[in-house]
C-alpha cells in the first residue's frame, strides 16, 4: 500500500547516496528490472548498470557536484505504485575541461514499487533544464534561429 512516509524516505536516500558517489551503494536503491534514464538519454538497465553509469562521470565532472531536491511531489498510481517528481538543483560541477559551471536544475521522476525488502526504484528519467550539457552546442540557451 503507497505510504508517503516511506517514499519521501526513498526519495531522501536516493539524493544522500548520489551525493556519497558510491555506485553499489547507489545502485541498492533500484529493483534487479530498473530502468535509469539519465540528463543526456543513455538509458541504464539494472543495478549494475546504474552504478557503473555513474561511476565514471561521479570521479570526473561530478565529483565536486552536489545534488538537492528543491521540491518533491509524490503521487500514488496504484495501491503499491507511486511516482516522485523530484524538482533539484546541482552546485560544484566541472565541464570536461575542468572549468566551474553554473548551477544546474532539472527534474527527475521516479518511479517506486515493491521491492526485495520494501520500497524500491523501478525506474528513473532524469532531465536537465540548464542546457548546460547541449550536445554539439557548448553555448548555454536555445539555438540560433537559422530561418
Amino acid at each position: 500500500m503507497f505510504n508517503a512516509e516511506d517514499a519521501q524516505k526513498l526519495v531522501d536516500e536516493l539524493v544522500a547516496r548520489w551525493n556519497a558517489k558510491n555506485p553499489e551503494s547507489f545502485a541498492a536503491l533500484f529493483r534487479d528490472d530498473a530502468v535509469f534514464i539519465d540528463v543526456v538519454g543513455n538509458t541504464m538497465l539494472g543495478p549494475k548498470q546504474i552504478g557503473e553509469g555513474h561511476a565514471r562521470p561521479w570521479s570526473t565532472i561530478l565529483a565536486d557536484a552536489v545534488l538537492t531536491a528543491d521540491a518533491v511531489t509524490l503521487r500514488a498510481v496504484t495501491p503499491d505504485v507511486c511516482t516522485a517528481e523530484m524538482r533539484w538543483v546541482t552546485t560544484g560541477h566541472r565541464a570536461p575541461t575542468g572549468d566551474e559551471l553554473p548551477p544546474r536544475r532539472g527534474v527527475m521522476l521516479v518511479v517506486m514499487g515493491p521491492g526485495s525488502e520494501g520500497l524500491a526504484i523501478v525506474q528513473v528519467c532524469n532531465a536537465d533544464h540548464s542546457a548546460t550539457y547541449r550536445r554539439g552546442d557548448d553555448r548555454p540557451g536555445p539555438p540560433p534561429n537559422t530561418h
